[in-house]
């Protein structure tokens, strides 16, 4: 045996020797004064010196801008709330395997809402917090306020509670006519079950055209909804999955690849900008969604771009190769949206068109 492989031996079992020792020590430890390792703690807090209040709250760990490296679908962890608690919005009908962000609802018999949040943790993240607790081993902070509307007589209540799973900032939000306490926040807490993931729930894409309706998010509380011009449903998006694009790129015009690279820069990889240009500075534009547009990858409420922006009756009915779509039509500005398979495709064309000549143009996307 050569005088290198001895010693790279003996170094190894140096090694094992000092990590024996050391899990010794810790035993002994914890055996006679009851020690242990402190918890982790993913939220950093900085508070006031003097009054102890907290001024600032945010995510010392998590995950960083670079999404390669984010873990990708995030996991859908199980939540059973007492029986008092019905859903009304289930996560698992907007998840994919893209996903960062779910989204369950639920109210009581009384009317009062709950939300449940998970989504990436990710470095710098800030929240609002009053109080640090910790629970068993998991650092909870906790958030309450106090709102006033109609000329102030009238008040809701906001209950929040954050902690870290993993890779996940989980959140229950509860709002009532009255405020929750943190001591029932934490039994909610207590009824997730990370060990059991929930699978999404597909459905197919349809078209709705934009509504609005009151949301009671308590008895003292509503909010006017807006829904813009979107698709709906959960498709299964296939492995390979493609973007929309044109067969062929218009006569005349050419690609504007400083649009595409600002506007996919900081997107995750379920929705594709593409413009064009020509020699008259007229404009096409555009975009596809892998799966329903009705929210974006954070959860908030999108629908089509310069298409959701008009009324249902602006709109006129069509089709595209056999798929249903949703058109408007004017001098400068013409838009046809439609479904096709488990994406949804929005056209935008900055110059006059006729109808026919709208539909022909998306009909050469593929």
């Amino acid at each position: 045996m050569c005088i290198a492989h001895k010693t790279k031996k003996k170094i190894w079992i140096g090694s094992i020797a000092v990590l024996i020792i050391v899990f010794v020590v810790m035993v002994v430890l914890y055996l006679a004064t009851g020690w242990k390792p402190e918890p982790k703690k993913p939220f950093e807090i900085w508070q006031d010196q003097t009054t102890g209040e907290i001024n600032r709250c945010f995510l010392k760990d998590g995950a960083g801008s670079d999404r390669s490296e984010w873990d990708i679908p995030l996991a859908l962890y199980g939540f059973a709330p007492p029986s008092d608690w019905k859903q009304i919005q289930n996560a698992t009908e907007q998840a994919n395997q893209f996903s960062t962000f779910y989204q369950d609802i639920y109210q009581d018999s009384r009317g009062n809402t709950l939300l449940f949040l998970q989504r990436t943790a990710m470095q710098n993240i800030e929240i609002s917090a009053d109080q640090e607790v910790m629970f068993g081993e998991v650092q909870v902070i906790y958030h309450q306020k106090q709102e006033s509307f109609g000329n102030g007589n009238l008040f809701y209540y906001q209950s929040t509670v954050s902690w870290v799973h993993e890779n996940s900032l989980l959140q229950l939000i509860y709002t009532g006519s009255t405020p929750m306490e943190i001591n029932p926040m934490l039994e909610l807490v207590a009824s997730v079950d990370y060990t059991a993931i929930r699978e999404p729930v597909y459905s197919d894409l349809t078209l709705a055209e934009s509504c609005s309706y009151s949301f009671d998010w308590c008895e003292t509380y509503s909010e006017q909804v807006l829904l813009r011009n979107r698709s709906q449903g959960n498709p299964e998006i296939p492995e390979g999955a493609t973007f929309a694009a044109f067969s062929r790129i218009p006569e005349g015009f050419v690609e504007m690849t400083s649009y595409r690279e600002a506007n996919n820069a900081n997107h995750l990889p379920t929705v594709s900008y593409l413009g064009y240009q020509n020699g008259k500075r007229q404009e096409i534009y555009l975009t596809c969604w892998l799966g329903s547009n009705a929210y974006d990858s954070v959860g908030n409420r999108t629908g089509f771009g310069a298409l959701g922006n008009y009324d249902a009756e602006q709109l006129q009915d069509a089709q595209v190769k056999g798929n249903p779509a949703l058109l408007y039509m004017e001098e400068d500005c013409s838009c046809i949206g439609w479904i096709d398979g488990y994406r949804t495709v929005e056209l935008d064309v900055m110059h006059p068109i006729s109808r026919e000549e709208l539909i022909a143009l998306a009909e050469t996307v593929q």
